[in-house]
């Protein structure tokens, strides 16, 4: 019963993943009515997308667990500190992969 629980919870979470790709790059910053929405940070800056293409996407989140594993490598800094503590870390990539899979989270707050 205990891993039928967590398969359930699992494919879940990979469909909310799925949905949350497919919604329009509009979606990010309206609501369900398509009025503009004020975000508690600078719109100019996507929070989250780390790897600067513009979405907020897996691949960002790829970019800043390998940026955590070897700080050398190339991310955008200036909106990888996904949940506003003013550090970039484990945290930060637990955030992004929520907000990803669709859970009620905020970027940059």
């Amino acid at each position: 019963m205990k891993k039928a629980m967590i398969s359930i919870l699992a494919l879940a979470a990979i469909v909310a993943m799925l949905c949350a790709l497919c919604l329009p790059a509009a979606a990010l910053d309206t609501d369900p009515n398509g009025e503009p929405i004020e975000l508690p940070w600078d719109s100019a800056v996507l929070r989250g997308d780390v790897n600067k293409d513009g979405t907020i996407n897996k691949k960002d989140s790829l970019a800043l667990k390998k940026y955590l594993a070897d700080p050398s490598s190339p991310i955008d800094l200036a909106v990888a500190d996904v949940n506003g503590d003013g550090v970039i870390n484990k945290k930060d990539s637990l955030r992004l992969k929520q907000y990803l899979a669709g859970w009620d989270v905020a970027l940059g707050a």
